[in-house]
């Protein structure tokens, strides 16, 4: 044999070793150079709720869903390129966000990345520390500690809300390719969102979070445990509230209200509610979009009640209209039909919007001054015998402060009249009240609630009707 043919051969063995090497050994991506990367984040209207597993304390965030809105962006230098991109909850660094709960992933393959996303996860992502180790991000642990801090002597058997914030990390892993046609995504499994171990830059943003510490509910020690059977919602309430402020229009020299829209539905216990919130501005498209809210015991209403708000970005003198109707597995699930609302706003482009015409143009109905609702509720729990004790509650807001004149009228023949003054809750003032009701037959009582304005006419603010039964004692 030649030194020439022996030569080749070994030759020929490496290039094949070298070859079987690279078939069994993942491709590593070599980093680009990049110009610019930023990650911006907003806060969206969402809620996290605490519940209690052994009704001593909080311990579990309950399942939902959180929102925020995020843009990212990152620019490369020639011949890099983006191969993977992922958001993860909390801040991790270059090479680190592998371990942090993932939120959302992506395989843009592109010279450049620009992308704006609705971000939503679960809360049950969120880890707890535990005996057997620390949680890689600490919001859980925050959380349930600051609902703790608010115990009452029989436990967490009171309401508790704050707002919590919360932080993300856009991370990326970069490659390059003289020819972008020969760049390709290696395939990242079956699961999504995919945790992106490999990167090599990261950005950070910030969001905030409603937390409320759900009650625990401890029937008296003579009753018998309430028994609610399945979870129902029984009904679902739209108000659409406007408040003065400093908003700017989308013309200079526009300033336009705040329009707040709230849907609040009473279920019979605790629970998750879905929503779907119809809207139209002017003569625009009908849309839609689907809310959950938690479900969570209202002392002050004595019932269980989930609420979704949000805030509309007028811009200038608009028509709109709103639906709310409950998503569920019946045919007929509650829902509060369209009703409607003119904001005006002042300044260079007001838009000169008119209302639509009223039944009676000449004698239209008065308008109150207050938003809000009435609930009439019972206090039986699993023995409804009677007589016994219902109740009406009312809350209403608005942008001003002072007292809220009323007066309630109930089909049983219950009448009640008051006045309420305003508490200042950041800027929004809320009044509210209560009265008993004497239960003594099986029946369904409707009230109703108006405002006394100064002027001597009456504003029908809100009503509710609640069936009540009786059951006799046995001996």
């Amino acid at each position: 044999m030649s030194s020439a043919k022996h030569a080749f051969r070994n030759t020929a063995a490496t290039a094949a070793l070298i070859a079987a090497a690279l078939a069994t050994t993942p491709a590593f991506a070599k980093q680009a150079n990049i110009k610019s990367m930023s990650f911006n984040t907003e806060s969206a209207n969402t809620t996290i709720h605490v519940g209690s597993s052994d009704k001593q304390k909080w311990d579990t965030l309950k399942s939902g869903n959180v929102q925020f809105w995020g843009h990212m962006k990152l620019n490369t230098r020639w011949p890099g390129y983006v191969q993977d991109v992922g958001v993860a909850l909390g801040v991790c660094g270059p090479g680190q966000c592998g371990a942090f709960p993932p939120i959302w992933s992506a395989s843009p393959v592109g010279r450049d990345y620009d992308h704006q996303e609705n971000f939503s996860f679960n809360p049950s992502i969120i880890p707890l520390s535990s005996d057997t180790g620390i949680a890689v991000v600490p919001y859980g642990d925050q959380i349930i500690a600051r609902c703790n801090q608010h115990l009452q002597p029989d436990g967490p058997t009171k309401s508790y809300s704050f707002t919590h914030s919360f932080h993300a990390s856009f991370s990326a892993l970069t490659d390059t390719a003289l020819d972008m046609d020969n760049a390709v995504s290696e395939a990242q499994g079956d699961s999504w969102p995919h945790p992106l171990y490999d990167s090599h830059y990261a950005e950070h943003g910030s969001f905030d979070v409603q937390i409320v510490c759900d009650p625990v509910i401890k029937p008296p020690v003579q009753d018998v445990a309430n028994d609610f059977g399945e979870f129902d919602v029984e009904n679902v309430k739209l108000f659409l509230t406007t408040y003065q402020s400093n908003q700017a229009g989308s013309t200079p020299g526009t300033v336009c209200p705040s329009l707040k829209v709230t849907s609040r539905a009473q279920a019979n216990q605790a629970g998750p509610v879905s929503m779907r919130i119809w809207r139209q501005k002017n003569d625009g498209p009908i849309t839609s979009e689907v809310q959950q809210a938690w479900a969570s015991y209202d002392a002050t209403k004595n019932g269980y009640f989930a609420t979704y708000e949000k805030w509309e970005d007028v811009g200038a003198t608009a028509y709109f209209q709103y639906k709310t109707e409950i998503i569920g597995n019946g045919p007929f699930e509650p829902f509060d039909g369209w009703k409607d609302i003119t904001v005006h706003c002042t300044g260079a482009g007001g838009g000169g919007f008119t209302d639509a015409p009223q039944d009676n143009p000449e004698n239209p109905p008065a308008h109150s001054d207050w938003q809000g609702e009435v609930t009439v509720s019972d206090s039986a729990g699993f023995k409804k015998l009677c007589p016994r004790k219902g109740q009406v509650a009312f809350e209403v807001e608005r942008d001003a402060p002072g007292a809220f004149h009323y007066r309630i009228s109930c089909s049983n023949g219950a009448f009640f009249t008051g006045t309420t003054a305003a508490f200042n809750n950041g800027g929004v003032f809320k009044a509210s009240a209560a009265h008993e009701l004497s239960i003594v037959r099986t029946r369904s009582i409707q009230c109703t609630l108006q405002e006394i304005k100064q002027n001597g006419s009456i504003a029908t603010v809100d009503n509710s009707t609640e069936d009540f039964t009786c059951i006799k004692r046995k001996f």
